[in-house]
């Protein structure tokens, strides 16, 4: 696994992009390389990050993946994607719609098994 906890502040990331700390490193199989990405990315709070600190904490994710720039790019945007909910309500409000973007159960239909979260990034909808 990714051995990163000793990376806490940007300034950090700086650093050992700069060569001047050293990671203990494993190579994670990709899912759990892919789930590390999103992680990290929740962690140093992506999403409120200037220009300049998306820049460092993407370039940190592809030296310590070993993806490459473009492969970062569709996981980023991946990232800040999935988990996130669309809601609309019908037109007479009896009936509201959620889209659950990312969802990951493989469950369909009505009882279906929710604990099997087979498919990954699948998304789904719900009806009240």
């Amino acid at each position: 696994m990714l051995k990163t906890q000793g990376l806490q502040s940007l300034e950090q990331i700086r650093a050992f992009l700069e060569g001047t700390q050293t990671l203990g490193f494993e190579a994670p199989a990709r899912k759990d390389a892919y789930d590390w990405v999103a992680k990290e990315l929740r962690r140093f709070n992506d999403l409120q990050l200037g220009k300049a600190d998306k820049g460092l904490v993407r370039r940190y994710l592809v030296k310590v993946t070993g993806f490459s720039r473009a492969q970062m790019t569709r996981l980023i945007q991946q990232s800040r994607t999935s988990g996130r909910a669309a809601v609309a309500l019908s037109a007479d409000g009896n009936t509201q719609v959620i889209g659950a973007v990312g969802e990951a159960s493989n469950a369909t239909g009505i009882g279906g098994d929710q604990f099997n979260n087979d498919a990954s990034g699948s998304g789904a909808v719900y009806l009240y």
